[in-house]
């Protein structure tokens, strides 16, 4: 048996109309999941009559009609919009799982050329859809498809090795150009006990990328002339809230939203029932109204000097996940509604996201199978979901697939497929960065709990999980990288460690 190549695959759909005709319209990309091109001279005959292809297909073909497969000579390249109108292909039903098809006798490429045992190829598969409806995909037109292809190649040769590496065992990934995914999956197996495969719809419960929804829920309210940024927190409170080190300067809403407040973290080693774990059935016995004064005040029963720093107020950064519910705390007072609930009715149901929430309570309420595993510092799974009592700070529960929708609502300035979350100027106003040195990880600037770094704005995640997130809205760029490996720094941007974040960033700075 002769191989005469291995090669990058572009998978692309297009649709057409009964009386099929192409219509120049891209509606899903399967890249990643399309793999192992091979054309085989089976019988060594010396002519095609006995070549055979070779690929994984799609997960989802219900939309699928049919594969067109075109072979284009080594050295050449064909955009999306050249491909549409090649008329030298093959077909390939959409059936069985992969494929192991005979291909005809007497094979041409894209130039009518005969296809022979010496050439090499490359092999270009596009998909025709049966539904001519679906939503156009994020795919341009312009991009090359084998330089695409083999980038995200070199990706995922990157997560594989950074995976051992950092002894992760699911990690999801979703890249974002000109506001639309061009690429989005899952690696590794989110379900260690039944082996089950991590995906794009894989639920990982985040940490501080939750940040982000707060920062959202707080905008909504300044909206709509409910929460002022500049008032002091006691007016939302209804009684005084001052750090007791420093009882006359206030502690206003944007100092929160800057992380500015001289609020505490807490770390493990500071106020230790107050970062202590819960789980979720016991976190609504322990709601903001009751904690907030018993922790963060001098009159509370369990008050600890350590939940302030001892520096005035909007002097100093540091980053606070009490202040984060202090925020979500202050959305509930002037919403009337739980925050967990405000989330899920004001930011997640409105974006499509109908798997995120921060309530893992209610049962039947989402897909609990897709839930990635969690583990102890020393390896182990966690028997349950956890809450903190700060919980909006972190242990959001979503999936890359479903945060895309978050990250092009922002890149659309508040707006979603005509669902709007926040006004243009909001978004604006959230994403501006008033403090471009602030002295925190990886050298970030803020803006309302936002945070910049090289040009890009979004927010790291770490703890039980490691993540990161952010959007560059010029060129409508985002990245979202979601991993169930503790401290796996390959994910963020680590100056060192940091390889699968920096070539994400990388590639797509280079579109």
């Amino acid at each position: 048996m002769k191989k005469i190549g291995v090669f990058a695959v572009l998978c692309l759909l297009f649709s057409c109309n009964s009386d099929d005709d192409r219509v120049e319209q891209v509606i899903e990309i399967f890249v990643g999941e399309v793999t192992n091109i091979i054309l085989q001279d089976v019988a060594d005959s010396g002519d095609s009559s006995d070549f055979q292809l070779d690929f994984d297909k799609a997960d989802d073909e219900s939309m699928i009609a049919e594969y067109r497969v075109m072979l284009v000579k080594d050295g050449n390249d064909i955009t999306l919009e050249e491909a549409l109108e090649i008329q030298e292909y093959w077909t390939v039903s959409p059936t069985g799982s992969d494929f192991q098809n005979q291909l005809p006798a007497n094979l041409n490429d894209i130039d009518g050329d005969a296809v022979v045992n010496a050439g090499v190829y490359k092999a270009y598969i596009l998909s025709k859809s049966n539904n001519e409806s679906d939503a156009t995909s994020s795919l341009s037109k312009g991009l090359i498809g084998t330089e695409f292809v083999d980038n995200i190649a070199n990706l995922e040769a990157l997560i594989a090795q950074e995976m051992n590496a950092w002894n992760i065992n699911a990690l999801s990934i979703a890249l974002i150009n000109e506001g639309e995914v061009i690429y989005s999956k899952g690696f590794g197996m989110h379900d260690l006990a039944n082996q089950t495969e991590a995906t794009d719809e894989t639920l990982f419960v985040t940490s501080s990328m939750a940040k982000l929804i707060i920062a959202t829920a707080v905008m909504q309210q300044v909206e709509q002339g409910a929460i002022d940024l500049d008032e002091e927190v006691s007016t939302y409170l209804g009684y005084e809230f001052r750090n007791p080190n420093f009882p006359n300067v206030p502690v206003t809403v944007r100092q929160l939203m800057t992380q500015r407040s001289s609020l505490s973290l807490p770390t493990f080693g500071e106020i230790p029932d107050l970062a202590a774990i819960y789980s979720w059935d016991s976190a609504a016995s322990l709601p903001f109204s009751t904690w907030v004064p018993n922790y963060l005040l001098t009159t509370g029963a369990n008050y600890d000097p350590d939940s302030w720093r001892n520096y005035p107020p909007d002097t100093q950064h540091l980053s606070s996940n009490t202040g984060m519910a202090l925020l979500a705390y202050m959305v509930e007072l002037v919403s009337g509604v739980d925050f967990r609930d405000y989330a899920d009715e004001n930011i997640f149901a409105p974006l499509g996201m109908n798997n995120t929430s921060y309530r893992m309570d209610i049962p039947g309420s989402y897909d609990d199978t897709l839930l990635a595993d969690i583990f102890t510092s020393t390896g182990n799974t966690f028997p349950d979901y956890i809450y903190k009592p700060d919980y909006p700070a972190g242990l959001l529960r979503t999936s890359t697939s479903e945060w895309s929708n978050f990250l092009i609502a922002i890149l659309n300035r508040g707006i979603l497929n005509g669902n709007r979350i926040l006004e243009e100027s909001t978004v604006d106003l959230m994403l501006d960065v008033q403090y471009p040195d602030a002295n925190l990880a990886y050298g970030a600037g803020v803006a309302l709990i936002w945070r910049s770094l090289n040009g890009w704005i979004g927010h790291t995640a770490g703890g039980f999980v490691t993540g990161s997130t952010d959007v560059k809205m010029e060129g409508g760029k985002g990245v979202v990288i979601i991993s169930n490996g503790r401290q796996a720094f390959t994910v963020v941007p680590d100056s060192n460690n940091g390889l699968i974040y920096n070539f994400a960033h990388e590639y797509l700075n280079g579109l």
